[in-house]
């Protein structure tokens, strides 16, 4: 049997429904303000220690923050800026993000970290610069630089960049490639001096074939293109191990990772999760498929994964033509089962501006 919990709102509150409340409302605005969350599987108390947060229109000029934490919803208003599709955490720190229209983000609880390489580099400028930036949380001060990066040649790009932090130090991770098609693709790795932002070139390495890079818990793990060889780099050592994966085709790719009670799960090709046990002395990875949803069809693709409590919370987006959906599932990885499902229905009239997200409780 489903249960449903279904919100209807139409300022900022807070409420708590019971398992089968319904609250409905209608005023003469186009803008619907009914928000529901459905429990198809399970208990919905899983939520309790997570949120879910999404921004909406509420009328032509304003925006609220709907965040739902179980049985409850809080809607407050919020900054947004429909140009460049930024919420309250871009605008109230501006000085971080100006002129970066793709920048990665890294916060901790003493930092805020933002950096993007120039993407015009090579066309319009000669020189391959890197800006970053960063705040102090507590004394707010921001500091502003442009680094150069000597190991980017002329004739050269970067693909994809990250940010990472790991046992107290911070990094800069980003792909190279080169426009003539003459010259490998490396893997470059910088550590952060987060007090001055000067960039240290720690590790360098070829990469050979097209990958999909995933940074997780101090390591890079690159995935080929139409290959089942995993390698994964110790950001901290530089030391570099390929595994020979078994329970995966070569085509795949993995595009997140959660880790649990120190066992690997990866989320392989947007699908399912997959337990991974490394033998390391044959380096080979068995990957083991874990209880998947039962929601599940061709129109889903999973867009974000967190660890809270031992359990492993994951969103889906659901594509289709005049219908969108999301949809979450929470695995026991334990007991290898579905401990709950739910299903957020996005009506046209809601006009979600910025899809639902994971959010840890304050």
């Amino acid at each position: 049997m489903k249960l449903y919990h279904i919100i209807a709102l139409t300022s900022a509150s807070l409420l708590s429904l019971g398992a089968l409340g319904l609250i409905s409302h209608q005023d003469s605005t186009s803008y619907s303000t009914d928000y529901r969350l459905e429990t198809l599987v399970g208990d919905i108390e899983v939520l309790n220690e997570i949120k879910l947060e999404g921004i909406t229109k509420v009328d032509q000029n304003n925006y609220s923050k709907v965040t739902i934490t179980g049985e409850k919803v809080e809607v407050t208003p919020t900054q947004y800026d429909s140009r460049y599709l930024v919420g309250e955490d871009v605008l109230e720190n501006r000085e971080l993000y100006r002129n970066m229209v793709w920048a990665q983000h890294l916060e901790t609880d003493q930092l805020l970290l933002t950096a993007q390489f120039n993407s015009s580099y090579f066309y319009n400028h000669t020189k391959p610069v890197l800006f970053i930036r960063s705040k102090n949380k507590e004394t707010n001060q921001i500091n502003t630089q442009e680094v150069i990066l000597d190991s980017v040649k002329y004739g050269e790009n970067i693909m994809s960049e990250f940010l990472t932090e790991h046992n107290g130090n911070f990094y800069y991770i980003a792909t190279v490639y080169g426009y003539d098609g003459n010259t490998n693709e490396r893997v470059l790795t910088y550590e952060i001096n987060p007090d001055t932002l000067a960039l240290t070139l720690k590790n360098e390495e070829e990469m050979p074939d097209w990958s999909s890079i995933t940074i997780h818990d101090g390591f890079i793990y690159r995935l080929p293109y139409e290959s089942s060889q995993l390698t994964a780099t110790n950001i901290e050592t530089n030391e570099q191990k390929t595994y020979q994966i078994n329970g995966i085709n070569e085509y795949a790719s993995i595009y997140h990772m959660a880790t649990v009670e120190d066992e690997l799960f990866f989320l392989v090709d947007y699908s399912g999760l997959m337990k991974a046990t490394f033998d390391d002395q044959n380096q080979i990875i068995e990957l083991t498929p874990m209880q998947t949803p039962t929601f599940m069809n061709d129109f889903l693709s999973a867009e974000e994964v967190i660890v809270n409590n031992g359990l492993i919370y994951t969103i889906y987006q659901e594509y289709q033509i005049n219908h969108r959906s999301q949809y979450i599932s929470v695995l026991d990885p334990k007991a290898n089962q579905i401990v709950y499902e739910g299903k957020i229905n996005i009506q046209p009239n809601q006009v979600l501006v910025s899809s639902y997200q994971f959010k840890n409780k304050d």
